[in-house]
């Protein structure tokens, strides 16, 4: 392996341990960034900055040589919609005691996510998808039983009951379109979606977004809007307004999914809006397939130039 952390030239600046949906330790992140010889590392749990307390081992902190920048994945909403901001370079105790202001508790959020999972099921009743007799029930009671939870979500669980309804084919284009849907497409482009005949307003849930801006900045930190193609075309169409309207610091410019038109239209983007870049791969270990750490499907390359802008 290189020694030489200088020449090290690529960087992962979107991943998640088990403090929130992944399904590795930070031990078990920093070895597979070392075995890969990354530069430098966010881990960027969702709305959780536990990681950076088990950094405080030494242990744990030296199986990586190279750069840690304290990061977190923030959930707010735009218009309506589900989206995310990417906070970086913050003071993680100060940002930790502004969350816990404005987000729920960790047992609060593993509550909400089963509470909200029932009310998901019960809005979609009302909105004439089929399930089974008493399913939002059982989904709260016990919502482990209909989903895998090492490499799936509860929305996986949920999903897959739609489909077993042929007659529920109709809100989705068809049969084989009801078939080939994804829980992440469902989510993202029709639950969040307020163009959906399926949208389900999640911003009672969330902080606004000029709130979560606020407390990256607060704490000293940089706000980039992450993954912006993950959501509804609404969210890139009205990238101009955002930009405008909200204090971003950056834009997510390289990401797992992306392909290489929309990596060079938002590198040309932020040049000529003096906004940094950044990049990562998303990675979930088991959880999402194809999100290699440092890699994404096997070509992410984040160079580290992009990133030594801004630190």
């Amino acid at each position: 392996m290189n020694e030489n952390i200088e020449l090290r030239k690529y960087v992962d600046m979107h991943t998640h341990s088990t403090h929130s949906d992944g399904t590795c330790s930070v031990s078990e992140i920093l070895e597979l960034a070392e075995k890969r010889e990354m530069a430098i590392l966010a881990i960027t749990d969702h709305n959780v900055v536990e990681a950076y307390e088990d950094l405080k081992n030494l242990e744990i902190r030296n199986k990586f040589k190279g750069k840690i920048i304290p990061g977190c994945e923030v959930t707010t909403t735009y218009n309506g919609e589900v989206i995310e901001v990417l906070a970086y370079k913050i003071d993680f105790e100060k940002f930790r005691e502004k969350l816990a202001e404005n987000t729920l508790t960790d047992r609060d959020r593993r509550l909400r996510k089963y509470k909200v999972s029932c009310m998901t099921v019960d809005t979609l009743c009302k909105l004439g998808v089929r399930f089974r007799d008493n399913f939002g029930d059982e989904i709260y009671k016990n919502p482990r039983q209909f989903y895998d939870n090492r490499n799936e979500a509860v929305m996986d669980g949920i999903l897959r009951e739609i489909k077993s309804f042929e007659e529920n084919a109709r809100f989705f284009g068809g049969l084989e379109n009801m078939k080939k849907l994804t829980a992440k497409e469902f989510v993202r482009k029709m639950l969040y979606n307020p163009k959906s005949d399926l949208y389900i307003d999640q911003s009672a849930i969330y902080p606004s977004l000029e709130k979560v801006l606020e407390i990256i900045h607060e704490c000293g930190g940089l706000a980039f809007l992450a993954h912006l193609y993950v959501y509804s075309e609404s969210v890139a169409e009205n990238l101009d307004n955002i930009v405008e309207k909200y204090d971003l610091d950056g834009i997510e410019t390289y990401y797992t999914l992306f392909t290489e038109e929309q990596i060079d239209y938002l590198k040309k983007y932020t040049s000529s809006h003096n906004l940094y870049k950044s990049g990562g791969s998303d990675f979930h270990g088991e959880r999402k397939q194809n999100h290699d750490l440092g890699i994404g499907r096997g070509n992410l390359r984040v160079p580290k130039e992009i990133i030594e802008e801004w630190l």
